[in-house]
């Protein structure tokens, strides 16, 4: 299921999938705590379905592009839970078991692209230093960020490999290998 957007006041913007029409997608977290309950409607500049690019930028970043693509109704109608599979968003049984995961009789195909992230922290500063490498048979990627209010190594190493997995999604790349420095990350 997902969801279109008329006036955004029953859509969850962080829990809800309302940012596609063809497949699940929502944004990923962690929220901060002040926005973690916020419905798309939020999202609005006052008293209008026209977006708030400040508001966007400040609290979904990454997703600008997506949200400011989306047009909600302007006649103020009620979101709408439809089934994504369809053309006309209705559920059928028949469209169930299309849509249902299909059970895997042959072993999973090896990767062609390795990634391998790691990342740097810094205690009394809260900061850490994120990278990762993307290897594909054709080249070979490097990627930097930093990221404020850290709080462990840990934490640290599940940002650089968030961060990854939105690159590989970012161009396109589906099935990738993922290594690590941090076992306990990947435990």
């Amino acid at each position: 299921m997902g969801w279109a957007v008329g006036d955004g006041k029953t859509i969850k913007a962080w829990q809800d999938p309302w940012l596609s029409t063809s497949r699940k997608l929502q944004p990923m977290g962690p929220p901060t705590e002040a926005s973690h309950d916020i419905v798309v409607a939020d999202l609005f500049q006052a008293n209008t379905q026209d977006w708030d690019l400040n508001t966007i930028e400040r609290e979904l970043p990454e997703l600008v592009d997506t949200i400011l693509s989306i047009k909600p109704s302007k006649q103020g109608a009620s979101d709408k839970l439809f089934w994504i599979h369809t053309k006309d968003g209705v559920y059928t049984t028949k469209s169930g078991y299309i849509a249902a995961p299909r059970r895997q009789t042959e072993p999973p195909p090896c990767y062609g692209v390795v990634v391998q992230t790691d990342a740097a922290w810094i205690d009394n500063s809260r900061m850490a230093g994120i990278g990762w490498i993307i290897k594909q048979a054709e080249c070979t990627q490097s990627f930097q960020n930093t990221s404020s209010f850290v709080t462990s190594q840990l934490m640290a190493e599940g940002l650089a490999m968030r961060d990854t997995i939105r690159k590989c999604k970012e161009l396109g790349i589906r099935r990738f290998r993922c290594e690590s420095d941090s076992t306990q990350l990947i435990k």
